[in-house]
């Protein structure tokens, strides 16, 4: 690793490579966050739609007698 003094960009390169790095980091962190909230809700929304359309075929089966179940 190589001293930062020896570094031609100076103070302000040094500040803006740290305020890149932050932003990135807070950029993943963001993209983590928005995918975390939407495993469960796409799991929920998933199970929701599996459950509507299983009582939706029991009833239609109730209805007409057809041999779907």
């Amino acid at each position: 690793m190589i001293p930062r003094s020896i570094l031609p960009q100076g103070r302000r390169g040094v500040r803006r490579g740290l305020a890149l790095r932050r932003r990135t980091a807070m950029a993943t962190l963001e993209i983590v966050m928005v995918l975390g909230a939407m495993f469960p809700l796409a799991f929920l929304l998933f199970r929701l739609i599996g459950e509507g359309l299983r009582m939706y075929h029991s009833h239609v089966a109730n209805v007409v007698g057809s041999p779907l179940m």
